[in-house]
């Protein structure tokens, strides 16, 4: 969140990345928690294996939502294997 004459607020941090797959191993989920002084940010991307579809899925949980711009990180695929 960046506001007049106030520092940037990203999701830009060093996070601990948490990996799971749904029963039928047809959905790849990468999770990760941002703590902000805003509140709670949880970041995730799903792939779908079967039809290549990945979603990018962002749940803010704030309670004051202050004038500004909120920068969400740039995500770099590594497409190695296609």
């Amino acid at each position: 969140m960046k506001g007049s004459g106030t520092p940037k607020l990203t999701d830009l941090t060093p996070v601990k990345l948490i990996f799971t797959k749904s029963n039928d191993d047809s959905i790849i989920n990468i999770s990760v928690y941002v703590d902000t002084i805003h509140g709670p940010v949880n970041n995730q991307i799903a792939i779908d294996v079967n039809t290549s579809v990945v979603k990018l899925i962002y749940n803010i949980k704030w309670t004051n939502i202050s004038i500004g711009s909120f920068q969400m990180g740039h995500i770099t695929l590594n497409l190695k294997n296609v």
